[in-house]
């Protein structure tokens, strides 16, 4: 479902949010929606680099109990920000090779030693990867 037609949806009982990773589109999870539309009354697909507005993802939290999250790559990490922000309305983050922080810090080690290099350097090389 697009974010666009929210405003069209009455109360919900369940729904889960798709994250795509880092160099690719929400598009790398439409194997998964007719699976998960099993599941679930709304499978939104949350693009990491055009979200939704903030009176959007309001109108969702006022739809909805509790969503489920499912995070891949980069797209962990805003799904473990919304995670914090709003504890009460997530059910579970499910993410899948994703990391809290690329950078080490004092408390956390950091991606293995070279990801993050490696990942620009692809990004740069001509065929992207």
């Amino acid at each position: 479902m697009q974010w666009s037609k929210i405003d069209r949806l009455s109360q919900v009982e369940s729904a889960c949010i798709l994250f795509q990773g880092w160099y690719f589109s929400p598009s790398v999870w439409e194997r998964w929606v007719n699976i998960l539309e099993e599941q679930y009354d709304v499978v939104l697909l949350w693009d990491i680099y055009n979200p939704p507005s903030e009176d959007v993802w309001c109108h969702l939290r006022s739809l909805v109990g509790l969503v489920d999250l499912y995070a891949w790559s980069l797209g962990g990490m805003f799904a473990m920000d919304i995670a914090s922000k709003y504890p009460g309305f997530i059910n579970q983050l499910v993410t899948f090779n994703s990391f809290p922080c690329f950078k080490s810090k004092k408390d956390w080690p950091g991606a293995p030693k070279g990801s993050f290099n490696n990942i620009l350097k692809n990004l740069s090389s001509p065929d992207g990867m």
